[in-house]
């Protein structure tokens, strides 16, 4: 008996890195908890994450190689009614998913950081920051 092997070519998919316009409207998101991030979960949740974030468990194994090459540093879905389930484990379930690299992550921590609850204009604060 013989078998055929067939070489997989795999697509050079490539991380598009996201405008500082699209970091400051995705702070303000996380700000008004329109937006959930892999951050909030706790350490031993994050082995979780493809039941918060359902589309990862819905990747084949090509798509999975192909997203983990682009080294995610965080996942974030969007909230509300039309896109969020509740889980049985207190988390949520979202049927979306996106992600971030590490310097887009930590362009959008410093962001965060300029923000503190006793600022009132903390969104006016994230729209005139340089990143």
């Amino acid at each position: 008996m013989t078998f055929k092997t067939k070489q997989i070519k795999l697509k050079q998919s490539k991380y598009r890195p996201r405008s500082a316009d699209e970091l400051r409207k995705l702070a303000k998101d996380i700000i008004n908890n329109d937006v959930f991030t892999s951050n909030h979960l706790h350490g031993h949740e994050r082995q979780h994450l493809a039941t918060v974030f359902l589309p990862l468990s819905m990747f084949s194994p090509m798509q999975k190689r192909e997203m983990w090459q682009q080294k995610p540093f965080m996942f974030y879905a969007n909230r509300g009614q039309r896109n969020e389930l509740h889980g049985i484990n207190g988390l949520p379930m979202l049927d979306n998913v996106a992600w971030l690299d590490k310097t887009d992550t930590l362009k959008l921590e410093k962001l965060m950081n300029k923000y503190d609850e006793k600022y009132k204009d903390a969104i006016e604060t994230i729209d005139t920051t340089r990143i």
